[in-house]
């Protein structure tokens, strides 16, 4: 039990921009490689990054400015993996555009 007046732990949460095309299995490979935090679609469908750090038994002001310059870190990475996902998907629906315009792609 965690006594008065004191947190067990911080959740960091940050909104980003969600690629129209942005699928549960994209970003379950997107997690799969981020080691302290995660993506999460959100009831509203919003999408963010989260990491939750545990504090019970206290800190000290220089183990919380790590903690925050790694959630920099985590969004950093997470903001870099879903820029590259949505770079990759817009290349695989133009290519798709391309392949449906020659005839080539059947319903």
């Amino acid at each position: 039990a965690v006594p008065p007046n004191q947190y067990a732990g911080l959740h960091f949460y940050r909104l980003v921009p969600r690629p129209a095309v942005l699928d549960a299995e994209v970003i379950n490979r997107i997690n799969g490689g981020l080691l302290f935090g995660k993506i999460v679609v959100d009831e509203d469908g919003d999408l963010a990054v989260t990491m939750d750090v545990r504090v019970g038994g206290g800190v000290t002001t220089e183990w919380l400015a790590q903690v925050l310059r790694q959630w920099h870190e985590v969004f950093a990475e997470a903001e870099a993996r879903l820029t590259a996902a949505k770079e990759t998907l817009a290349t695989m629906a133009a290519a798709a555009q391309i392949i449906s315009a020659k005839g080539l792609l059947q319903e």
